[in-house]
């Protein structure tokens, strides 16, 4: 089964000519503000989904494999271009007047916009395959919880969720963002009456070092959205994706299919149960450090949360200590830097008292500092010092992997 879905309108056939046509003198500038909040934006979009379907239908396409047909793959409008930028004054769109000094008369402009777009995609939707389901994708909204994701994008789920055409919805979320999973639940307006799935999710190679890694927040991540509501998941990506691709995820293929393998229902029957287990010793550990911020404490360089870190509040000489409970053999330790701004950074590492490791180099947020012994060691006590950075002590994440 597919979610059949449309990025946009296509270049070709004349469509966006359509859809510009009640943008008269630029009152609407971003295509996307001018698609969906004016009628000819609206007839644009069932003038596409029509062509569509018809030509689907004349080439005798298989429909009942569709478990959905998803209006866009992302909803979202230009918040930094009009109408969403204007302050003062009043505009017209499809729906009605709107004032664009009162923000709640903005945000209903643009729901009602919004509402309007997916009632006229679901008409054509259901004239040409009854049983079809409808839907449309989403990345987080950047409120009640602010968040970067999305940019200058606005985007708008919560009211969607109460009262739309749409028979099920498609939430983007990817680990290791600026808040948390509960979080950006909310910010869609979880839970709701309609089922919803997570249409995109996947392991960013900059933000998990190697495979085990994201095939264990992928299970975790999964894990955790089926208790705020969500019921499906497709993986970002299957096959890898061009090196020039700067935000590429561990792919499912990838390495003799490492991800497709855990992932997969033969090996993981229920997605909200993990069957991983890490070979992380220092996840959930006990932490200590010489000093911390109170929202960063030091158990959250080993919660296994890239987006969360443990923050000093101060300049070198500072530690952070982890207890593993008792003594364990250790074969690697991946420390993920935390730091702003760049520059020359010296850390030791001591093991129950003795020092193995001294580090010193330019190091930038993000890095991921690798330290593997020259042969066994063993050992229940792990202390991280920073002597020297141009930048107060702090780390994302500690791991310390078993052999």
């Amino acid at each position: 089964f597919i979610v059949f879905t449309s990025n946009d309108l296509p270049d070709d056939g004349g469509y966006w000519a359509i859809s510009d046509e009640d943008n008269v003198e630029g009152i609407f500038p971003g295509y996307r503000n001018s698609h969906y909040l004016t009628e000819s934006g609206e007839r644009a979009a069932k003038t596409y989904w029509n062509d569509l379907f018809d030509g689907l239908i004349e080439r005798r396409a298989p429909l009942d494999v569709v478990l959905g047909w998803s209006a866009l793959n992302e909803q979202w409008m230009f918040k930094k271009e009009p109408p969403l930028a204007l302050t003062t004054g009043e505009v017209t769109t499809k729906t009605g007047n709107y004032d664009m000094s009162d923000e709640a008369s903005k945000r209903q402009m643009v729901i009602d916009a919004t509402r309007s777009y997916f009632a006229a995609f679901a008409e054509i939707v259901r004239q040409h395959d009854p049983d079809g389901l409808t839907t449309s994708g989403f990345f987080a909204p950047q409120f009640p919880n602010p968040t970067g994701i999305g940019g200058d994008w606005y985007v708008d789920t919560a009211p969607l969720i109460e009262n739309s055409a749409l028979d099920f919805f498609d939430f983007h979320a990817y680990p290791g963002e600026d808040i948390s999973l509960a979080q950006i639940a909310e910010n869609f307006g979880m839970p709701g009456e309609k089922p919803v799935i997570m249409g995109e999710y996947g392991a960013f190679k900059d933000r998990f070092p190697d495979n085990e890694n994201a095939a264990l927040n992928s299970q975790i991540w999964v894990a955790e959205s089926c208790q705020l509501g969500f019921s499906g998941w497709l993986y970002w990506e299957f096959a890898p994706a061009d090196l020039s691709v700067g935000d590429a995820t561990w792919a499912l293929t990838e390495d003799e299919n490492y991800l497709l393998d855990f992932l997969a229902p033969a090996s993981q029957p229920d997605p909200c149960l993990p069957t991983l287990v890490s070979s992380n010793l220092a996840l959930g550990a006990d932490a200590t450090a010489s000093s911390s911020l109170s929202a960063e404490p030091p158990e959250s360089a080993v919660d296994g949360d890239p987006t969360t870190q443990w923050g000093a509040g101060a300049e070198p000489t500072q530690w952070i200590e982890i207890d593993l409970g008792e003594s364990k053999e250790i074969g690697e330790m991946l420390l993920t830097v935390a730091q702003f701004p760049a520059g020359i950074t010296r850390h030791l590492i001591d093991i129950d008292g003795e020092r193995v490791w001294a580090f010193e180099n330019d190091t930038s947020d993000g890095d991921v500092l690798s330290f593997v012994p020259d042969g066994p060691i063993v050992g229940q006590v792990v202390r991280i010092t920073t002597i020297s950075s141009p930048s107060w002590v702090s780390w994302r994440e500690i791991e310390i992997r078993a052999p």
